[in-house]
């Protein structure tokens, strides 16, 4: 193997550790209904087509690296690929909370499924939201807005150059910031609705105690938190992936 050819090989190898890692916690790429052999087919297409245009911009480090640090720098890509594509993964992680909580709050908890994008058990309600906010993001080219935040991350953190804290921190403090906001305008029809229905309810077991509340308030609970996803849903995905846009292009 040829010097030249040997180095376009580490250049390769750089640009896939990032892409790589990324990949592996991004939201929905990530999910575990999608077969590992796609997120590798993906990864690697992502890559070789990255490494044809960054290769002017990062040949010089990947040349000084290959004398003995290369793993050293291999090993710091993969961190920035993990911490890019985490800061993403918040705001699916604040969708499926309040997802959860929206249904814990409509009665939905005697109906736990395995989770639509972890596995882990989940309310209807919550699976439904994070779906459909899955789809739309597919629908409105939100993908496209990830591979352009991963390619811009090589301007903002070029391969040998260390992380900052400062701006680290800043950006998932921000992060986290968003994405909290977010799941609190998912979920704030569904805590009126919740507190309405409550006070009725006590009313209700108050004025005619001969009737079993118990029984009735859980079917009719459940039947209106129907309904007020079927009002809301749509709402609730274009307040969410504007939010993740609007995140992804200040940062």
């Amino acid at each position: 193997m040829t010097e030249d050819l040997k180095l376009h090989v580490y250049v390769a190898a750089v640009v896939l550790a990032r892409v790589s890692s990324f990949l592996a916690v991004v939201p929905v790429l990530s999910a575990l209904r999608v077969p590992p052999l796609v997120r590798a087919h993906l990864a690697l297409v992502l890559s070789l087509t990255l490494a044809v245009s960054l290769y002017p911009s990062i040949v010089s480090v990947v040349t000084k690296a290959a004398g003995g640090d290369l793993i050293a720098l291999v090993s710091a890509e993969v961190v920035k690929g993990l911490l890019l594509g985490f800061l993403v993964r918040l705001f699916f992680l604040a969708l499926a909370f309040a997802g959860d909580f929206v249904g814990q709050l409509a009665g939905y908890t005697v109906m736990m499924t395995p989770g639509a994008m972890e596995g882990e058990p989940a309310t209807p309600l919550a699976n439904l939201l994070v779906m459909f906010a899955a789809v739309v993001f597919f629908l409105q080219d939100l993908h496209l807005l990830l591979i352009e935040k991963l390619t811009a991350s090589y301007i903002a953190l070029p391969p040998g150059a260390g992380l900052d804290r400062f701006q680290s921190f800043d950006q998932l403090a921000s992060a986290l910031v968003t994405a909290f906001l977010t799941a609190l305008q998912i979920s704030a029809p569904f805590v009126i609705y919740a507190m309405v229905c409550n006070i009725v309810l006590g009313l209700a077991n108050r004025l005619v105690p001969q009737v079993p509340i118990q029984l009735v308030s859980a079917p009719l609970m459940m039947l209106g938190g129907l309904f007020v996803a079927m009002f809301t849903l749509g709402l609730a995905a274009q307040v969410f992936l504007g939010s993740l846009a609007d995140w992804m292009s200040a940062n």
